[in-house]
């Protein structure tokens, strides 16, 4: 899900990928499978973090980051905050959203992740969520595949299976709450 995805679906290595819309080659077709917005997770008993966290409280904060490519490109978020000239105090880098909560337990480390798995780890471990400070752009997943697998009927069952399987959650998550 990030910048090495269309080189690999260029080549043909992969049927198809998802990713944030911003990475996407205009130049194959894709359709929308999610939209997501962000939470900072923080410890449960973080007694530095309210229910809310200013963006002073969030810039002087340890971060905990995720780097999914192997060249450790930029996240979505990373190259929001960039973006809007806001840098944070990385202390860990990850390679997957799931280490996340095991790293910010028992720790005054914060991290920002997608919504909906946030809410989805928060029921294994012991962290809370609060709204991310100013206004961080939802980010919008996609699927795309190559342009000469558009008439593949297994893949095209495929993609359907899965933009139904990405719509059932989303509205399973829909009533789903942060904290």
């Amino acid at each position: 899900s990030d910048e090495s995805m269309l080189p690999r679906l260029e080549r043909g290595e992969i049927d198809l990928g998802i990713s944030p819309e911003k990475y996407l080659s205009p130049d194959h077709p894709s359709a929308f499978v999610a939209e997501d917005g962000y939470v900072v997770v923080v410890d449960r008993s973080n007694k530095e973090i309210g229910d809310q966290i200013t963006l002073e409280q969030y810039l002087a904060a340890d971060h905990v980051v995720v780097k999914l490519a192997e060249d450790r490109s930029a996240s979505f978020e990373d190259w929001f905050l960039e973006h809007v000239n806001v840098s944070r105090n990385y202390i860990v880098s990850v390679p997957i959203f799931s280490m996340v909560p095991s790293l910010i337990a028992n720790t005054t480390m914060i991290a920002t992740m997608h919504s909906m798995l946030a809410n989805r780890l928060k029921q294994n471990f012991p962290i809370r969520l609060v709204e991310v400070p100013g206004s961080f752009p939802k980010i919008r997943e996609m699927v795309q595949w190559h342009r000469l697998r558009d008439h593949d009927l297994g893949l095209a069952w495929f993609r359907e299976e899965l933009l139904n399987a990405a719509q059932k959650a989303a509205s399973r998550s829909g009533s789903a709450k942060k904290s």
